[in-house]
């Protein structure tokens, strides 16, 4: 990181806020320690890491405020002012500006390991990544979406009245996020509200809807492209195996070879399960550009994501049941259960390897253009809460 940090040692650092009073966040190797003082002072610790203390009775605060300079002097850490309002204030604010319902909420990184943990988080071709790995930035704000999408705020190291807004990685979709060139960049915005949240919303979510729209394409394109080169392969070895020599050893083989092409196509196939009902919604909105003969594609992938989402779900029940040694399964083995999945799920399968690829080919060439994309039908909400990158989820 540049020298552009805290001082070292331990700091409590304090900042005004118009809704809770003082806001405290203390960094450095003693952050604990410091936290500890606050509340001796007569500060309150609240969940996020921060402390609080409450100037509508200006003789406690004062009170208050003499007994941390005196405390903070005894145990060598800096007591420090800050010149910016609370960033938790004003991402509160523009989270009441940014289209849809969103929610903010602190985090602090009173460690440098703490804040090196963004880098895999970050999802960012901008300013944001770059401050994050050589500035000491000890606290940010997470936006969150009743979608699950995460915007990261910091107050931009070297002024007073700017933020770095970017984005977060988003849950599902595969890694490496880090040094992606096609990240939707982070933005430079002013740290009043209303500007801010006008500029989130008509360049950086835009920007983000479109990555991820691109991200998922590519990816139910490319496990595509492997799973039909997977079936091609199998078709090959199935019609060119040599015959049973006696030893019954010809067909163990085969069996393991079809066991393992299983395991590969509902794992590939598990891409289209998740991402197939974002893709299907926003070219349902494009519906009246198609040609007529791209019309039945929709409803035809519709009814596969429809019949693999309901194998899939038979499928958890059916490991679950396997694990815990159910009677109903007793002999069954998992080479046996996920050849009948693979056989249950047949004809969605069959209907993905088909359509697959005009739907890469619809959704690469209608890719979203504005706005938010809409709600798909077939996935609940993503889970709200949790540090950044802890909660992506995927299908099993």
């Amino acid at each position: 990181m540049s020298s552009n940090m805290l001082p070292a040692g331990t700091q409590i650092t304090l900042a005004f806020s118009a809704r809770t009073g003082i806001v405290a966040v203390t960094t450095g190797t003693r952050y604990q320690e410091a936290a500890t003082l606050l509340v001796t002072a007569g500060f309150t610790r609240r969940e996020d890491g921060t402390s609080t203390l409450a100037t509508a009775d200006a003789g406690t605060a004062r009170r208050a405020l003499t007994d941390l300079t005196r405390l903070a002097a005894d145990q060598d850490m800096t007591l420090t002012a800050s010149s910016r309002v609370w960033l938790g204030d004003t991402t509160d604010r523009i989270a009441a500006g940014l289209p849809g319902v969103w929610r903010s909420r602190i985090e602090v990184y009173a460690m440098p390991v703490w804040q090196q943990d963004l880098d895999g988080c970050l999802w960012d071709s901008g300013g944001l990544i770059d401050a994050v790995r050589s500035e000491r930035i000890p606290f940010g704000s997470v936006l969150t979406d009743a979608r699950g999408t995460q915007l990261f705020v910091v107050d931009k190291p070297g002024t007073d009245g700017e933020l770095l807004v970017g984005a977060l990685a988003p849950g599902g979709l595969d890694q490496p996020f880090a040094g992606d060139p096609a990240a939707p960049p982070s933005l430079t915005v002013p740290a009043d509200p209303a500007l801010a949240a006008q500029a989130i919303t008509t360049a950086l979510l835009p920007a983000y809807h479109q990555a991820v729209h691109q991200r998922r394409v590519e990816e139910v394109g490319d496990r595509l492209d492997r799973a039909l080169s997977a079936e091609i392969a199998r078709v090959l070895v199935r019609g060119t195996w040599p015959p049973d020599d006696g030893t019954g050893l010809g067909a163990v083989i085969l069996g393991r070879l079809e066991h393992a092409h299983h395991e590969a196509l509902w794992d590939d196939f598990r891409s289209f399960l998740l991402h197939g009902p974002h893709l299907l919604d926003h070219l349902d909105t494009v519906a009246a550009r198609l040609r007529p003969a791209e019309q039945p594609v929709l409803p035809a992938l519709r009814e596969a994501l429809r019949h693999g989402r309901r194998v899939h779900s038979e499928w958890l029940d059916t490991v679950r049941r396997v694990r815990e040694g159910d009677n109903a399964l007793a002999g069954t083995t998992y080479a046996q259960a996920a050849a009948q999945r693979t056989a249950d799920a047949r004809p969605a399968l069959t209907a993905w390897l088909e359509h697959g690829p005009a739907l890469v080919d619809l959704a690469h060439r209608h890719p979203p253009t504005a706005g938010r994309p809409a709600t798909p039908r077939a996935l609940p909400p993503a889970p709200l809460g949790g540090p950044p990158g802890k909660h992506r989820g995927t299908i099993s």
